[in-house]
């Protein structure tokens, strides 16, 4: 092959692998699709270039199967579009995995290692400042949570962690110290497990493979990144201006103990929150499982089906926080086992064909770091980590003696133009959407209509595209009072609730037009369909409510709200932003309202004044800029 062609595909990667995780780490991004084209072409060409696929066999037809049984669960999953994105997902990290497996020369597999060093040493960086010089809690930098980014920041450690014990070099210490440094700041308990087993491998592999100085590089590494964590955990508050309220006006040293048990240890909250959390998250998973046990829920559906299963507690997460049994929940027996063999092959094979390359234990404890962490935590459903793990699986086998597959040459080709085909259908379809989305706001109904039929014509399997569709249609009837617009209105609606049915907010509004049609017992069914699907959250409990209270049926209404306002807390902490903090908060001044009219109904003035009161207290204290949710 000749190096012109192969600079290209290691361009491809370092693009790929260097700006996804800059950008939210890849989590519904823009930036995927765009990977998708780029890997998408880059294999392509290679194949007509004549690369064969060099991999180890046995790996990739156990991950094959996975994939195929993620695309057979469209026809049987609550969310087509979930299940399509999933797969587009496992396809884009196919690809990646033969352009490092396949494309790259050594020279080129070390300089795509060192520049995922520097990848992750920047992120980390930009977290480790946020940390030092705004806000002292657990960094999240270019990641939209800590745990992930723990994990990521791990693998970065353990990629320049060898390479180092070689060789010594400086920016290898200096990258060792801002990954372990960033890892440690994201306070994920979870990275640390992860990283536990592998550096003891490392401690072993040292003794082994004789490297001359390495265990003492190791214990300087070690103590190096402990020590700036402590350290900057004492200057951080001194150098901010105003200083996080759990470390109070103590002395620097007293600040930064604070600052490590809060970030770092987070005693109380371990077994209340992060082991009864995922221990609630997993049973939920098993019940999934139970009910579904050769299909599964659907790809990318666990939390579509989540309140189904619920336990009834506070708990709720759109992921298991454990890949192996999300991957039970969602595509069945079958899914489990080609993914479970597809990780057990991946560290089998390395560990079999075990070198003495720098490199080559780099990429083995980055890999069993990032397999150990998917049992409990979610970085499989990030990305820019999922990405990186491929890529290093590619450049690991690259070191081994993978075999040239010739025959899955034709499969990786038809992989690569669905995704293209799929891809394509989904962003532009997503990008009509969004036009016809601000054509509704303008009030520009008619162009807006247009631009969302042209989106569902396109890419038919999103709820939120018949959604859009049907509300232009609502506020075209109610410009201008044609009936044939509203009867638009409502099938378009019943097309969003056919492709998604777990939409409860889609549910309420059907469940209105019926009641606008006097059919009160179909209002009824879907009413409660509503609140079944929404779990702990109020909403759907201040549509029941209200219904049953223009109804006169009163002691339901009141046993409706009450439940509301009793599972309103646990909504507002299980809230991912101030903005749903905010709504949620809405919605509670909406049942305490509730209350009051009921009660007023049954005649209780006194209990009718105190839940009119509590309402008006907390619509007065809701804090729109707030950050912490409190009211």
């Amino acid at each position: 092959m000749q190096r012109a062609a192969t600079n290209i595909y290691l361009l491809v990667l370092m693009l790929v692998l260097g700006v996804t995780p800059l950008l939210k780490n890849g989590f519904y991004h823009w930036i995927l699709y765009l990977d998708m084209m780029l890997v998408g072409l880059a294999v392509l060409y290679a194949l007509g270039k004549g690369a064969r696929p060099r991999w180890h066999k046995m790996t990739v037809i156990y991950f094959s199967g996975y994939i195929i049984i993620v695309f057979l669960t469209f026809f049987s999953g609550i969310d087509p579009h979930e299940t399509l994105y999933v797969g587009l997902k496992l396809l884009l990290y196919l690809g990646v995995c033969y352009l490092a497996s396949s494309t790259l020369i050594r020279e080129e597999i070390y300089r795509l290692n060192l520049f995922l060093v520097v990848v992750t040493s920047l992120v980390a960086s930009t977290g480790i400042l946020y940390f030092l010089l705004l806000n002292s809690s657990r960094i999240e930098s270019t990641f939209i949570n800590s745990n992930p980014l723990g994990l990521f920041l791990v693998m970065g450690f353990f990629l320049a962690l060898f390479p180092y014990l070689y060789n010594g070099k400086k920016g290898y210490l200096l990258a060792l110290l801002l990954t372990g440094t960033g890892a440690m700041l994201t306070g994920s308990r979870g990275s640390m497990v992860a990283a536990f087993l592998p550096y003891l491998i490392t401690l072993i592999q040292i003794v082994r493979l004789r490297i001359p100085g390495g265990v003492r590089r190791l214990m300087k590494v070690t103590a190096l990144v402990v020590a700036v964590v402590i350290l900057i955990s004492i200057i951080a508050p001194c150098v901010q201006t105003s200083i996080n309220e759990t470390v109070g006006d103590a002395y620097p040293i007293a600040k930064g103990r604070k600052l490590l048990e809060h970030n770092l240890v987070r005693a109380g909250s371990f077994a209340s929150s992060s082991v009864g959390g995922r221990l609630s998250f997993w049973l939920v998973a098993l019940k999934e499982f139970q009910a579904h046990p050769f299909t599964g829920v659907g790809a990318g559906n666990y939390h579509n089906a989540y309140f189904y299963f619920w336990n009834d507690d506070r708990f709720y997460s759109r992921f298991t926080h454990n890949q192996y049994l999300q991957v039970l929940a969602e595509t069945g027996m079958f899914g489990f086992f080609f993914f479970t063999l597809t990780m057990a092959m991946v560290i089998w094979v390395l560990w079999r064909q075990r070198r003495g390359d720098p490199l080559y234990w780099g990429f083995f404890l980055a890999l069993l770091s990032f397999i150990i962490h998917m049992g409990i935590d979610f970085s499989w459903d990030m990305p820019a980590v999922t990405l990186t793990f491929w890529a290093v699986v590619g450049m690991a086998w690259s070191l081994t003696d993978p075999t040239t597959v010739a025959s899955s040459r034709r499969f990786l080709a038809l992989a690569m133009v669905a995704m293209l085909l799929i891809g394509g259908m989904q962003f532009g379809s997503d990008w009509l959407a969004r036009q016809g989305s601000r054509f509704t706001e303008q009030q520009q109904y008619r162009q807006a209509i247009e631009k969302y039929s042209l989106a569902v014509k396109i890419y038919p399997w999103k709820d939120t595209y018949w959604s859009g569709l049907s509300f232009t249609y609502d506020r075209l009837y109610r410009s201008e009072n044609i009936e044939s617009n509203l009867n638009r209105a409502t099938m378009f609606l019943d097309k969003a609730l056919l492709v998604n049915p777990s939409n409860s907010y889609l549910m309420d509004v059907q469940a209105a037009y019926f009641e606008a049609k006097g059919q009160a017992k179909q209002a009824e069914r879907l009413y409660r369909q509503a609140v079944e699907a929404s779990g702990f959250y109020p909403q759907a409990r201040v549509k029941l409510g209200n219904f049953y209270l223009d109804q006169k049926r009163y002691l339901l209404a009141k046993e409706v709200f009450a439940e509301g306002i009793y599972w309103f807390s646990t909504a507002l902490r299980a809230a991912p932003d101030s903005g749903q903090r905010v709504k949620l908060q809405l919605a509670s001044v909406d049942l305490y309202r509730g209350m009051a009219a009921v009660e007023e109904k049954l005649g209780n003035t006194e209990s009718a004044r105190h839940y009119s009161a509590k309402a008006n207290e907390i619509l007065t204290k809701i804090q729109f800029w707030a950050d912490d949710g409190k009211t």
